[in-house]
């Protein structure tokens, strides 16, 4: 559960409140998870449109788990990653970061 949505009294409670009211008008959501992470019952629930009253479920894309960097030899994961990236036609890949705490510099 994200943090503001565990008290109400947090003014960051409303904003969840109101961007996840969005959430079924949206063309799919991305979800930082895998379907082997998740109990059948719940993906079953989403897929059937059960988690959003009167409205249909956008799709569900699972895009984890995620990559853990590990020293491999004179490489790591994270630069094969990176390399497979680079080799890709342009503007053809979106590569995303989901972090609980993460931030991203301006630059």
């Amino acid at each position: 559960m994200p943090e503001p949505m565990l008290d109400r009294d947090y003014l960051a409670y409303w904003d969840m409140v109101y961007f996840c009211s969005y959430l079924p008008k949206s063309n799919g959501i991305i979800a930082n998870t895998f379907e082997e992470l998740e109990p059948p019952a719940v993906l079953k629930a989403i897929a059937r449109g059960l988690c959003v009253p009167d409205a249909p479920t956008p799709p569900i894309y699972y895009i984890g788990p995620l990559i853990v960097e590990e020293k491999v030899g004179d490489s790591t994961e994270a630069e094969d990653c990176l390399s497979w990236l680079d080799q890709q036609p342009s503007r053809s890949v979106a590569f995303l970061c989901f972090g609980s705490r993460g931030a991203f510099s301006g630059a």
